[in-house]
Formats: C-alpha cells, structure tokens, sequence
C-alpha cells in the first residue's frame, strides 16, 4: 500500500513538471520565438536565451510585413495581449519589435489588419470592433510608426492599400471617399455616382487609377475610362487614343473599328479584334482555380464573332484560337483528385495535357446537345450527344483502377465512357 502511494505521488509530480515546461513555438532557421509557461506568453531569443518580451501575456502572435523565410529582422513584429480577468474582455495589447520595444498601444477592441514598409517607413492599418456583439462594425485607422511617435494619418469605415504610395478610404457616415499619397499626405476627395467617379481600377505597374465616370443625367456610368488619378493625385484624362473600355492589371481593352482590341501598357498592341471578347477568368471559370494557373489564364480569352456572345470559343493573347467560336456554352475545370489515381491514369493526364485544367463544351447540333471536353491547346479528349433537353457534368473516375473512365452525370442517367476507345461502357437510369 505504501508503494503505491508513492507511485502515485511520483505520477503527480511527474504531471505537474510536465504542465510547467516551457513551451517553444519556433521557426526552423528563425531564432525568436514566442515561448509559453503556466499559462503565459512572452518572446525569446532561443540562440541567446535573450527575453525580448517578457513572460506575462495571455497570448502573443507573430506579424510579418514580407514573405522571406526565414524572416527578416525588421519584418518581424509581436502583438502582446494582456491575459483576461473575469469577464473583462480586453485589458490591453501592444505592438512590439524585434528588440522588444512597445511601438503601439492598441485601443479597446483594436487589432492589426495589415503591416507594410513604403520608403523604408513602416506603416500599419488597425481595424476596430464597435457596435452590438451580434451586428460587429469595424473602422479602421492608417498609422505611420516611427521611432518616437506613432502618427495617424487616416480613420474611415474602409481603408485599403491599392500599391506603393496609394491608399483608399471610404467613410460610410458622410459618404466620404478618396485617395491618400503616403509620400505627400495628400488627400484626394471624390464623390461617388457623379459626373467625377463612378469606380476606379488601381493598375499596378502604372501606379495609376483608371477611373470610369458616372453619367448623372442617364443615372448609369459613362461606357469609357476616361480619366486617370496619377501617382501624386492629380487627374487627368486618359491619354490612350481609343476609347478604353475596361483596364486590367496587364492589359485593356479598347474600342477600335474593327471590334475590341487588347492592348498592353506598354503600347503594344496583340492581333486579336472581336466584337466580343472577355478573359477566361471572367467567364468560364467553373469553379476556384489555383492562383499558379494565373499564368496560363491571364493569357486566355473568350471570344465571339457576335456581340452577344452567344456562339463563342476561345483564344490566346496571340490570336492562337483554342476552341473555334461554335459553342454554345465553355467551362475551364480542374480536375479534382479526391483519391490516389493510378499510375496508369497519371500517365494518361500527363501525356493527354490535362495536369493543369481542361475545357467541357456544350453544343447545339440540329435536335441535340453535343458535350465535349478538351484539352488546354484544344485537343479533343470525349465527346458525345444526349437530347437538348439533357444536362451532363464530368468526373473522371479515380476510383477504377482496371480502365481508364470517365462518368457523365446527365439528367436522367449515369453514363460511364471509356477513355481509351470512347465508348459507352455502362448507363445507369436515374
């Protein structure tokens, strides 16, 4: 009985070392990191056992104005919380560096939405809960942080970094909305849904706003971006020649003669003209696509010989046609492995094109629907018809490991192709 009296005391004392080890949350090549004890949190240098913020914060989170791993020194900042005491919600937060200095004492309910460097200054927006629990408000602050001081530059209900020197704010009380130069403190005042602005586009390379103006006696916006806010603020028309229809961040569209034309901020101009012409992206997407795909989308467009777009088909920036504008209906999909394929199935997507996504057509043909699916250059993989009345979408089946499939789930049936042959293989009533 006394033995196993002290064994139990053993596993209690074991049981109370563990809960008041230290615990490290650290990088891998990064030597700060935040470290927890009985219930409270500070920083430490690792290398140097150094306590850059001391061990009596509820929770400490980690900040980073860049995308550099490990992080740089100056990158790295700390927002310390006080721990709760009974129903007291907030006590109090506080911004620190990399060398354990307070540079911001956050208000009540206040944290950080972003950090950025402009002109080797650091910048930081805060956005703030106010309002009833159930219904939150936020507004937001822009304040420049530097060694001394720590100095407001904007409060409004929005605030937003569009690029470099460039902010925008909106302020939803007095229907306040604009632009601020960080270089100049500037503060460019607009009115929305006038003859000044109806909405604006920031082109990043220009470090420009292309703004489309609102027409007051028609009650809807001017068709053309006529006008540009520069980078110091000031605005003036655009001095593209043609009239602009819609900017991107690599190229806009213009009206020309012969149909739109897209054209590159660099003056050059691409041999593709339609009367109709959009980006996949715009279009066709079917579902979310990777960001890594951006580089073979920002290239892709669907066009049409008709203003209405309704025969359509799809081309590159270098008037490559992709899919010949004979379609009633594109998507761009991706496909979704929700299992192991097999080796010979990666094989097939390897050497068919289809890593990366693929296009499923619809066609009208004399009393039926022609559905298809197509490679990234257009080469076709199935095709097959059903009645016009009929809606089929694709799957390709991962799950069979003895033959290349794919399923076609129609509005009546289940119908299952090979890839290999394409034929029929099963048709399952639904």
């Amino acid at each position: 009985m006394k033995k196993k009296s002290y064994i139990a005391f053993f596993l209690i004392l074991v049981i109370m070392l563990i809960s008041c080890k230290t615990k490290y949350y650290a990088d891998r090549d990064f030597p700060y990191a935040v470290f927890v004890k009985n219930s409270l949190s500070g920083v430490i240098n690792t290398t140097t056992k150094e306590i850059i913020i001391p061990r009596k914060f509820g929770w400490v989170d980690r900040h980073t104005t860049g995308n550099d791993f490990p992080p740089k020194l100056n990158e790295v900042f700390y927002v310390a919380t006080e721990p709760m005491e009974g129903d007291t919600i907030f006590k109090g937060s506080y911004l620190y560096n990399i060398n354990g200095k307070v540079l911001y004492n956050f208000e009540a309910m206040e944290g950080v939405k972003s950090f950025f460097y402009h002109n080797k200054q650091l910048y930081l927006i805060t956005e703030t809960f106010i309002g009833d629990v159930s219904e939150p408000l936020k507004y937001y602050k822009l304040l420049r942080i530097l060694k001394t001081q720590t100095i407001k530059l904007l409060e409004a209900s929005s605030i937003q970094r569009c690029g470099k020197n460039i902010i925008s704010f909106n302020n939803y009380d007095n229907h306040q909305f604009g632009y601020f130069d960080l270089n100049t403190g500037k503060k460019l005042l607009l009115e929305p849904y006038s003859e000044q602005y109806d909405h604006g586009i920031y082109i990043q390379q220009k470090n420009e706003i292309w703004v489309n103006r609102y027409n007051t006696k028609a009650r809807m916006p001017y068709p053309y971006y006529d006008t540009v806010i520069d980078s110091t603020l000031n605005t003036k028309p655009n001095p593209v020649k043609d009239a602009v229809l819609m900017p991107y961040q690599n190229y806009f569209f213009t009206e020309t003669e012969k149909g739109i034309q897209i054209t590159d901020f660099n003056g050059q101009t691409s041999p593709v003209i339609y009367p109709y012409i959009t980006p996949v992206k715009n279009r066709i997407t079917y579902t979310t696509i990777h960001p890594s795909l951006d580089i073979f989308l920002d290239k892709l467009f669907v066009f049409s010989n008709q203003k209405d777009e309704k025969i359509k088909g799809i081309t590159d920036i270098n008037g490559k046609i992709i899919l010949p504008p004979e379609f009633n209906s594109i998507t761009l999909q991706e496909i979704h492995y929700y299992t192991q394929p097999s080796d010979e199935f990666k094989i097939f997507i390897k050497n068919n094109k289809l890593e990366n996504f693929f296009y499923y057509t619809i066609k009208d043909v004399d009393d039926k629907k022609e559905f298809a699916l197509f490679n990234e250059e257009g080469t076709e993989i199935i095709k097959f018809k059903e009645n016009k009345y009929s809606n089929c979408s694709p799957e390709f089946d991962l799950m069979e490991k003895n033959r290349l499939q794919i399923k076609f789930h129609c509005s009546d049936s289940l119908k299952i192709y090979d890839l290999t042959t394409k034929e029929l293989i099963h048709v399952e009533a639904r």
